[in-house]
């Protein structure tokens, strides 16, 4: 998957540029099913060209940088967390 390399305001901004939504996937290192869901879901070629296609794609320790702001700010509690916003 394509993930979006500026910070989220920068990724809300592009969104709306781009009329596409947000997807946010927030896992952490220690996390199995992170890991898991990083090896298969996220490495299928149609799962990628759907989600390149309609989403600003986000990817973030949460227990790290920003991650640690957008884990407070949508009140993320388990991993791993996956959120669809619009912008």
């Amino acid at each position: 998957m394509k993930y979006f390399s500026g910070n989220f305001e920068q990724a809300v901004e592009t969104a709306n540029k781009e009329n596409k939504k947000i997807f946010v996937y927030g896992h952490t290192d220690w996390c199995g099913y992170c890991r898991k869901m990083e090896k298969s879901t996220f490495k299928e070629k149609e799962v990628n060209d759907y989600m390149n296609s309609k989403y600003i794609n986000l990817n973030y320790d949460l227990e790290k940088g920003e991650g640690v702001y957008i884990a407070s700010k949508f009140n993320i509690k388990s991993y791993p967390t996956c959120l669809v916003l619009h912008s």
